[in-house]
C-alpha cells in the first residue's frame, strides 16, 4: 500500500496576496497606528514619530532572522530583558 506524504509542512499559506494571515494581521495593527498618529499628530510630529513606526512594521512583516520572524526576534529580546541574568547551579 502507498500512502501520500504531505510536502513543505513548514510554508505558511498566503492569504492576502503575498502575505500570510500573521504578516496581514500586523499591516493592519501598523495602518491603524500610522493612520491615528497622521489624524492627532501635526505634519513634523506625524514624520518624526509615523517614520519609525512605519519601519518597524514593514521589518516585522518582511524580515527574517535564521527562518523565522522578526517579531520573534523581539519578543526574544524582551524576555531576555525581563529575565534574570544570574544562574545558580542545582544539583
Amino acid at each position: 500500500m502507498q500512502f501520500n506524504v504531505p510536502q513543505f509542512i513548514d510554508i505558511k499559506p498566503k492569504i492576502f496576496g503575498p502575505l500570510t494571515l500573521f504578516q496581514f494581521i500586523w499591516v493592519i495593527i501598523g495602518g491603524i497606528f500610522l493612520y491615528l498618529s497622521w489624524k492627532f499628530l501635526q505634519a513634523w510630529a506625524f514624520i518624526a514619530v509615523g517614520l519609525p513606526i512605519f519601519a518597524f512594521w514593514v521589518s516585522l512583516v518582511t524580515v527574517s532572522v535564521n527562518k523565522r520572524p522578526f517579531g520573534y526576534l523581539i519578543l526574544s529580546m524582551i524576555k531576555y530583558l525581563f529575565s534574570p541574568k544570574i544562574y545558580t547551579w542545582k544539583k
